[in-house]
């Protein structure tokens, strides 16, 4: 319902000067929408989540909206304990963000962008028998930079990198490190394809 508001108040106020006014005079909101492909580290080992953005922009320059990733390749999770055989860490996670464009030409864009929120995780055995042991759940920053290009019309693509941080991860036989669970944390390496921004 939320997601459907944002793009129904991005379509109303970029309809007409009237609207707009109430903004401040010639802002310009567009709703944009984009499906991202994510290479991510994890408790020291690599996986990939796939993602989704959509939100509103102003004046081509800065974005409000939320975004989500989930695991579809799982990384293999740093586990002690009674956790002895590999097992596969499944997380997701989502929230508010933020970009603004540092740098732009007609065809592309260079955006900084921060993403607030929360998420869940959990592990299990990569043989898909045992426990599973979840769902903790856990707060999340994450920057990044992303680099656009413009494909045709509205559609573009985008590669970038950031860095994630969860805090309050308190999941079970999980290695720890600096005095609290870190396996959560991470970089990324994003493959993304936008429409309207």
């Amino acid at each position: 319902m939320g997601i459907i508001a944002i793009l129904t108040l991005a379509t109303t106020l970029s309809a007409g000067p009237e609207a707009r006014s109430l903004l401040g005079g010639d802002t310009r909101l567009e709703p944009f929408v984009a499906v991202v492909g994510r290479g991510t580290t994890a408790s020291s080992s690599t996986g990939v989540l796939g993602g989704l953005r959509l939100g509103v922009v102003a004046d081509k320059a800065l974005y409000v909206g939320l975004a989500g990733f989930y695991s579809l390749l799982e990384p293999e999770a740093r586990t002690v304990g009674a956790y002895t055989s590999k097992r596969l860490l499944r997380f997701g996670y989502g929230g508010l963000e933020v970009g603004y464009v540092l740098n732009a030409s007609e065809h592309t864009r260079i955006t900084l962008r921060g993403l607030a929120g929360a998420g869940a995780a959990g592990h299990h055995p990569d043989t898909g028998n045992g426990p599973y042991v979840g769902n903790d759940t856990f707060f999340v920053v994450e920057p990044g930079l992303d680099a656009t290009v413009g494909i045709f019309g509205p559609l573009t693509a985008s590669i970038g990198f950031g860095y994630r941080i969860a805090y309050g991860v308190d999941l079970a036989g999980l290695r720890t490190s600096s005095g609290r669970i870190d396996a959560l944390d991470g970089f990324d390496l994003d493959l993304s394809f936008g429409f309207g921004f």
